[in-house]
């Protein structure tokens, strides 16, 4: 009998340690298929120095006098700074992202609604001063939702979501109003307007 639980625990064991070993080889494939992904992005600049960035994900502009922070970039998010940043210290930025979530493009007010009930816990939480909200469309037509976060410790955070199918881009602005960057906002707006998925 004894020998029959412990043959049962073994092949429970057994099969445990199959199922987690299989799923840390897909995540790892899955993480190697994302960086060789990004490792395919490209930079394209104009006359006027923009820089028109592809992804794995899409394209945008970033325009001229900001460029890619790489200390701070990863394979799932990019950085950008205003050219001569000094980087030792907090300063205004804007990342670029793109991620997953189960909503169609259609279904584009349940994700915005999904949106505005996790930045309510969160402004909450952090002790934000107010957040707003508004929707519009990017140049190429997507569906984009802009939320502004009034933050308690004196700086803005500006959200922009594009909205795409199971999949959305967010342009994160965090001004922390430095003289030195007067036009992040613009910027970040920019960033967002000019986005086409790919």
């Amino acid at each position: 009998m004894k020998t029959k639980i412990w043959a049962v625990i073994s092949a429970a064991l057994c099969i445990l340690l199959f199922t987690s070993c299989s799923m840390g080889a897909l995540m790892r494939q899955s993480s190697q298929k994302a960086r060789a992904e990004n490792s395919e992005a490209s930079s394209v600049v104009d006359a006027d120095g923009n820089i028109r960035e592809t992804r794995f994900f899409g394209t945008y502009t970033i325009p001229a006098g900001w460029t890619e922070a790489p200390e701070f970039s990863t394979d799932e998010k990019w950085f950008y700074v205003k050219d001569g940043t000094d980087l030792s210290s907090p300063t205004s930025n804007i990342s670029v992202e793109c991620g997953t979530n189960r909503y169609s493009a259609d279904q584009h007010e349940a994700f915005r609604q999904a949106i505005v009930s996790q930045l309510a816990q969160q402004t909450s939480a952090a002790g934000s001063t107010s957040m707003t909200g508004t929707g519009t469309s990017t140049d190429a037509g997507d569906v984009l939702y802009v939320f502004t976060i009034e933050n308690s410790d004196g700086t803005t955070t500006i959200q922009y979501y594009i909205v795409g199918d199971k999949q959305y881009v967010m342009v994160h602005a965090t001004d922390f109003y430095d003289e030195a960057i007067p036009d992040l906002q613009e910027t970040a707006r920019s960033i967002a307007y000019s986005f086409e998925w790919a």
